[in-house]
Formats: C-alpha cells, sequence, structure tokens
C-alpha cells in the first residue's frame, strides 16, 4: 500500500500527567491547562496518515458484522420462537446477553486496549466475533446458540467503546468526532442492515440456519481483513498534540472517572438514552405484531430508525467538530429521543405506518446522533484518563440501563399492552433529558491545544 502523510510543525511539548493527579474539580483546570503545557519533553511535529482512513474502513466492517449478529433474532422473533422451540423471554435474552456481558468484561477489554494495544484489543474482538457466529451455526439447539451469542458479545466489549481510541490515536484534532462518528454509527448500520436481512433470509424458520451461515461466513472475512490492517495501534508519529501526551494509568483512571462528577452525571443522561434506542430494538416487533405489522413491515421500520441516524451521526459530528458545542448538542440530542418516546406512544394504532416511518426517521437521528456527541464530551471532560477507559464506562451504562429498559418494556408488554410498554419508555426519556441539564463539559483537551498552539 502506498502511504500518504501530512507533517505539520508543533512547537510543543509531550506531558506526563501523573504530577498533575491532584488537580481536581472546575476550579482546578487553568492550572491544569498551564502545567501540562509547560511540561519539558519536546515534540516537533506531528502526521496525519493516509492510512487511518483505511483502518477506520475495516473497523467499520467489524463494528457492523457485530451489530448486525446482535439483532439477529429481534425482526424474526416468532420464527425464532418456534426455530428453538422455546419463549418470547429466551429470544429476547439474544439481546440482553449483549448488554449483561458488556457490564463486567468493558473493564478487561479496556485494559487489553490501553495497556497491549489497540491493534491487539480489536484483533481479539474480530477472532471473538468469528468464533460466536460459527458456533451459532453448529447446532439448532438453544443453548449453543446462546454460548455462540455470549462470544459476540464478549467481542462487543472490544468495538464498542474503541471508535474514540481510533480517532484519538490516528486521527487529527480538526475530524477527530467526524472519524467517532463514522466509527460508532457502522455498529448501527449493522442493525439496520440486520433488520431487512432477517427477514428476508428467514423467510421460514427452517430457514434460519442459512441466515447464521451468511452471517458468519462475513464474520471470518472481517476477521481476516482487521488482522491485515490493524498490525499497529499507534502511528510512527502522532496526529495531534493531546495524542502524543501520555496517559493515566488504567487503574488511576477508573477512580478519576469515579471523582468525576460531571462525568457521572454524563454517564446517567447517555446511558438513559442509549438504553431506550436498544430497548425498542428488541422489543420493537413485539410492540407492533399485536397490531398487526407483520415481521417484514418492523424490520422495515428497524432499517429507518437506523439509516436516518447515519445522517443525524454524521451530521453531528461535523458541527461538534467545527463549533465544540459538546453540552448544547448533546442536550437537543437527548431532548430530541425524549419527543420521540411521546410520539411513539401515540403511534400505537393499526394502519399508521406513514407515521411510523415518519416516527422512526426522527428517533433515528437523535438517538445515533446521542453516541458520538457524549462519547467525545466525556474524553474531553476526562482528559487525560485514557479515551477508551472514559468511552467504555459511557457505553456500559448504555448496556445497564438497556437490558433495565428492555425488561421492563417486556414485562409491560406481557402483562398489559404496547402502550404501558411506551409509556414507561416515555419516562425514562424525561429523565434522561433533566439529568443532561446538569451535565457540564470542562473541555479539557479543547483547552490544552489550544492553550498550545497545537491545533491544525
Amino acid at each position: 500500500m502506498i502511504e500518504f502523510s501530512v507533517t505539520l510543525p508543533l512547537d510543543n511539548t509531550m506531558i506526563n500527567p501523573e504530577p498533575y493527579s491532584h488537580l481536581r474539580g472546575k476550579e482546578d483546570e487553568e492550572d491544569l491547562i498551564t502545567s501540562l503545557a509547560s511540561s519539558s519533553t519536546p515534540l516537533t511535529s506531528h502526521t496525519l496518515y493516509t492510512r487511518r482512513w483505511f483502518m477506520l474502513m475495516v473497523f467499520c466492517f467489524l463494528t457492523l458484522s457485530n451489530g448486525l449478529m446482535w439483532i439477529t433474532y429481534a425482526p424474526i422473533s416468532a420464527s425464532a420462537e418456534t426455530y428453538y422451540n422455546v419463549g418470547s423471554s429466551k429470544i429476547n435474552a439474544f439481546s440482553l446477553v449483549y448488554m449483561i456481558v458488556y457490564c463486567p468484561f468493558i473493564f478487561p477489554a479496556s485494559w487489553i486496549i490501553d495497556q497491549k494495544g489497540l491493534s491487539i484489543g480489536l484483533q481479539l474482538g474480530a477472532l471473538l466475533n468469528a468464533l460466536g457466529a460459527w458456533v451459532r451455526y453448529t447446532s439448532a439447539n438453544y443453548w449453543v446458540a446462546f454460548l455462540g451469542q455470549f462470544l459476540l458479545a464478549c467481542a462487543q466489549t472490544f468495538t464498542l467503546s474503541a471508535p474514540v481510541k481510533l480517532a484519538a490515536n490516528w486521527f487529527g484534532d480538526k475530524e477527530r468526532t467526524t472519524a467517532t462518528s463514522i466509527g460508532a454509527l457502522f455498529n448501527q448500520v449493522g442493525i439496520a442492515i440486520g433488520y431487512l436481512m432477517s427477514p428476508a433470509i428467514a423467510t421460514s424458520p427452517s430457514r434460519i440456519a442459512t441466515l447464521i451461515l451468511v452471517q458468519a461466513i462475513i464474520a471470518s472475512a472481517v476477521w481476516i481483513l482487521t488482522v491485515i490492517f490493524f498490525r499497529k495501534s499507534t502511528p510512527p508519529t502522532p496526529p495531534s498534540y493531546s495524542a502524543a501526551n501520555e496517559k493515566t494509568d488504567f487503574f488511576s483512571g477508573i477512580f478519576g472517572l469515579l471523582r468525576e462528577i460531571s462525568f457521572l452525571v454524563l454517564i446517567v443522561g447517555f446511558g438513559i438514552s442509549v438504553g431506550i434506542f436498544y430497548a425498542i430494538a428488541t422489543v420493537l416487533n413485539q410492540l407492533l405484531e399485536p397490531l398487526g405489522y407483520s415481521e417484514n413491515a418492523t424490520g422495515w421500520i428497524g432499517f429507518v430508525i437506523v439509516m436516518v441516524g447515519l445522517a443525524g451521526a454524521f451530521s453531528m459530528g461535523i458541527i461538534v467538530d467545527k463549533t465544540k458545542k459538546f453540552k448544547i448538542l448533546s442536550c437537543v440530542a437527548i431532548g430530541g429521543i425524549m419527543l420521540t418516546t411521546f410520539w411513539f406512544t401515540f403511534a400505537q394504532r393499526p394502519d399508521s405506518m406513514v407515521n411510523l416511518y415518519l416516527w422512526a426517521g426522527v428517533f433515528g437521528f437523535f438517538a445515533t446522533a446521542v453516541i458520538p456527541v457524549c462519547l467525545e464530551a466525556g474524553v474531553e471532560t476526562t482528559y487525560p484518563i485514557p479515551e477508551g477507559l472514559s468511552s467504555g464506562m459511557l457505553m456500559m451504562s448504555a448496556q445497564v440501563f438497556g437490558a433495565i429498559i428492555t425488561v421492563i418494556m417486556s414485562s409491560l408488554e406481557e402483562h398489559y399492552n404496547s402502550v404501558a410498554a411506551c409509556w414507561a419508555c416515555v419516562g425514562c426519556g424525561v429523565l434522561a433529558f433533566i439529568t443532561s441539564l446538569f451535565f457540564k463539559c470542562k473541555d479539557k483537551r479543547i483547552l490544552l491545544e489550544k492553550g498550545t498552539g497545537a491545533s491544525i
């Protein structure tokens, strides 16, 4: 591969965060920036390498394939119940296991990515992704398939929080949020494709094995590409001033996150917001099927949610890169999610397909746009704690809240009706929006780069 790079002057220094670990809270931010900028290890230039776009493309394929297999059974829940001879709760468990496994396994996954390198972490994630896909194919036994889904859930811990780390390691400060947006939204692309692929291939319960085989082949091809393209975790020359700086160690970073009140507020608001998206994606077919909507119709609604969401995430990433208005944009996105939960509740009626399509587009726009904005806001607020750790904690909160909201909505739908389930979702949306109003983004990384003139 021919390699091109752009080298830019940078008359500043590398830093070690350890001497500044005592600086806490808003009142110490100016001291932090001044201290970091006055460090003494010289760094003369930074470089942007063309290969970063190829690496981002391969990562997109990896996270796409993992998202594709997360949603395998949700659009065809009735057929899956017949194929595995189980009830709806066990089919929902195929999605819930992703959310539950993420919580304990994100910590070792983040440690591997931060200490052993991004390339090792993603290669391991791609291997687990392919292995889990083939395990699902080996048997029509529910528990064998569940084991495969468990391995896929483990793979997700390496991919879901990686876009921020990849952007920080390889992309310049004017393109970081855009790169994060692209990496994050392709997980949603996988979900969108899954919503169409599952009902298109598995037209009957007996065709589910063919569906799983196709997904296993895709996962294997992605694993090979990941091994080829992710041979290095970082470029020879860093892409920005902040990328050159040393980060706090892993365990100190965890305690630092727990002491950062603004970050904890963000965890709650972001977690509930994305949790709503995960829950609706999981139970959408169960909510709409009693109203007379087919699995194919549900698949198209899910497809619209995610595909319009791509525009939301990409456009929001560009706006954030240009304006750096993390607080305002995060509130706009979370507020949009809240309003669309009301809309969805009143759209619960037969023969309302056009209304549901319109809702799906607006909901998808905000539900996907919130991800890159809040992931980057988390990095800014907690810098110089490693990017993978802060984004991992944020995504963990989304998995936790997603599992809780899914269980609540599923239970209410089963014992009452779909409208009751949606009103629970409305309550969660209101809580998320109120929480987001109290978030204060500290912009530590931006202030450092502005203070040193290191911006590209």
